[in-house]
């Protein structure tokens, strides 16, 4: 039967023509065969192909996404199943349109189902997905757009795949963590003035509660769901890059997960032929950190133009002395797989190691600031409750003058 075919070669060369096969399964095997990552492949001709743009187009956000962030556990589902249908050689088009019914949210059906006509026309499933950074941001972005210029879908899926999985087994902590600053401070807030119901009556304890002590926690909620909205927005990135690297804690962890990624995108791109200079420049958008990714552009340049990996990677600060030595000694020697797999392993593991710990300041910090509030709010609470007992006693203006 007469097959018709896109594919990207590994130098980003497009190739369509046509080619006599048993079945298209034939045909997919025989394209990979030839080292090409398959866009396309029918029975029936192609659809005439949209020129690509260098423009980036305008993000598009969920109105809901701005305060609730995606579930870990749906990404990490999504990744898993987008991973083993572009391993099993179908075309991303055909993996959005399975996406589109099978794809753990509704949103991420959303997604794929719009990307599904730019994919059929020749479209970069990683760029159009790269349009939704609160479902893939920058730095999931970066890694798919390796996946797509190596191929390697299987290893870079199973890379984010496996990270959303550390995130979602590491959520409970976090809720938990969460419910009980809220139940401490509407405690905090509502339990210090309830003495005054021995001498004032309920119905003054319903008026305060709902006239200023539920406004007030109402203010703060909204004031807390505003920060995180205006927080999340993408015009707030460089913003927050800046000062994620300030914070110790939080800039131990941005590092070792930068790394992480920016090693496994290289990891991809460079076993499949990718020019050393081209491959930094590929993997910048990897780390996630616009900081740290003009630092890698900056060494792919420098690459370029003749420099040596040792010099470069001088300038890649967030890398240690140790991983800058295994890499030179891995373009050296010309062991770039394994050099850098090596590399990959043992980012992966300070990655996790420092996530749990961001994690465990992050909550201890939260409980001792909700532990402060909740003593001050039992102060409060107990001369609240002497001065109601003065008050029924007939010698609350005695109590005053004691306090005063």
């Amino acid at each position: 039967m007469r097959i018709y075919y896109r594919a990207r070669g590994e130098d980003g060369q497009v190739f369509e023509g046509e080619m006599e096969a048993l079945s298209r399964l034939e045909a997919l095997k025989d394209l990979a065969g030839r080292g090409w990552y398959v866009e396309y492949c029918s029975d029936r001709p192609p659809p005439i192909r949209q020129q690509e743009t260098t423009t980036q187009p305008a993000a598009i956000l969920f109105p809901e996404l701005l305060f609730l962030r995606p579930w870990p556990g749906h990404l990490a589902n999504f990744y898993h199943q987008l991973g083993q249908l572009l391993s099993a050689g179908v075309t991303p088009h055909e993996a959005a349109e399975a996406l589109a019914r099978r794809a753990p949210s509704r949103r991420l059906r959303q997604v794929v189902a719009a990307l599904a006509p730019e994919l059929a026309a020749g479209g970069s499933l990683a760029e159009g997905l790269a349009r939704y950074p609160q479902l893939f941001p920058s730095d999931a972005a970066g890694l798919l757009r390796a996946a797509e210029h190596s191929g390697d879908w299987p290893a870079i899926c199973h890379q984010l795949e496996d990270w959303y999985t550390r995130l979602y087994k590491g959520l409970l902590w976090v809720l938990v963590a969460r419910i009980y600053y809220f139940i401490v401070l509407a405690m905090a807030v509502l339990v210090p003035f309830f003495p005054y119901v021995l001498t004032r009556g309920m119905g003054w304890y319903v008026n305060l509660v709902l006239t200023r002590l539920v406004p007030a926690l109402g203010a703060a909620i909204f004031l807390w769901v505003v920060w995180r909205v205006v927080w999340g927005l993408p015009g707030m990135r460089p913003l927050r890059d800046r000062l994620v690297l300030l914070v110790p804690i939080a800039r131990g962890y941005e590092l070792r997960a930068a790394t992480l990624r920016l090693f496994r995108a290289l990891y991809s791109l460079l076993r499949a032929g990718v020019s050393a200079g081209e491959a930094l420049a590929l993997g910048a958008g990897a780390t996630g950190n616009s900081v740290l990714a003009s630092r890698v552009r900056e060494a792919a340049e420098a690459l370029r133009r003749g420099a040596r990996i040792e010099d470069v990677a001088t300038g890649l600060f967030f890398l240690s002395a140790q991983q800058r030595a295994t890499l030179a000694t891995a373009f050296q020697s010309g062991r770039l797989e394994e050099g850098l797999a090596h590399l990959a392993n043992e980012a992966r593991d300070q990655a996790a190691t420092k996530l749990w710990q961001a994690r465990l300041v992050t909550i201890g910090t939260g409980i001792a600031i909700v532990t402060v509030i909740a003593a001050i709010a039992f102060v409060v609470g107990w001369l609240n409750l002497y001065a109601a007992m003065a008050e029924r006693a007939g010698v609350g203006d005695i109590w005053q003058e004691l306090r005063q």
